[in-house]
């Protein structure tokens, strides 16, 4: 059971790392959107949801689909979060290459 216990707890620190990566890359979504008076510095913004986004939910990915005995609920939300962080940096690019054109 104490083996059970620790992966419990792998699940949910993979959990919080994955909510802080979709907090971090909802935090550079807005800052491509509202980039403020100047906005030259708007492209670092991409540069860092990867850097942050990209490591973050591979790693809650990971833990998410390799701890196969400990909570079913926690893993699911775990996945869901870890796809959610992965696909962010993506979308960041592509809101940043959208609002270019404008």
């Amino acid at each position: 059971m104490p083996a059970a216990t620790g992966l419990i707890f792998a699940q949910f620190v993979a959990l919080i790392l994955g909510v802080a990566a979709v907090v971090w890359g909802f935090a550079m979504l807005y800052t491509v959107i509202y980039p403020g008076p100047s906005g030259e510095w708007t492209a670092l913004a991409i540069l860092a949801a990867y850097v942050v986004n990209i490591p973050a939910g591979s790693i809650s990915l990971t833990i998410g689909v390799g701890v196969k005995r400990g909570n079913v609920l926690l893993r699911k939300i775990c996945i869901t979060v870890a796809v959610v962080a992965l696909c962010l940096p993506v979308i960041v690019h592509i809101v940043y290459r959208g609002l270019q054109r404008w």
